[in-house]
């Protein structure tokens, strides 16, 4: 009986991350988008001049955009969570922090707007809006 108890466990937790998991690939690009965006947040706001603001911005807008464009193709994939009005339970506390990620983005905006008019700023927005008017030409 202890042998056949050990072999249903190792089989049921050999196959749990497949019934568990189911999201693996959602959470992981939201994962991404949090991690970044939360990177993108704390740099812009510990930074002191437009120049290291431009450069945060360029950096951190390819790589928040590249979640960005993952985390549009979800609905694709998964059909069921294009509203995400309710999302699934394993992905609720990611669900929450992406909804907390709002808070912080008026602080970064605040702070970027405080350098918008020096020429870094200007000639890095300009160049996110090219690449991202590219990206949506490719798609």
């Amino acid at each position: 009986m202890k042998k056949l108890t050990i072999i249903v466990l190792l089989v049921s937790m050999g196959l749990s991350p497949l019934f568990c998991e189911k999201y693996a690939q959602v959470a992981e690009i939201m994962s991404s988008f949090i991690t970044h965006t939360n990177e993108y947040a704390d740099a812009v706001l510990a930074a002191e001049t437009g120049e290291e603001i431009a450069e945060i911005f360029l950096t951190y807008s390819r790589l928040i955009q590249k979640d960005q464009i993952a985390l549009m193709s979800i609905p694709e994939v998964y059909p069921e969570l294009a509203a995400m009005d309710e999302p699934p339970e394993e992905l609720l506390p990611l669900a929450t922090q992406m909804g907390e990620l709002q808070s912080r983005m008026g602080e970064i905006n605040s702070k970027l707007m405080q350098f918008m008019n020096e020429p870094a700023m200007m000639d890095a927005a300009a160049t996110i809006t090219q690449e991202m008017e590219q990206l949506m030409e490719m798609e």
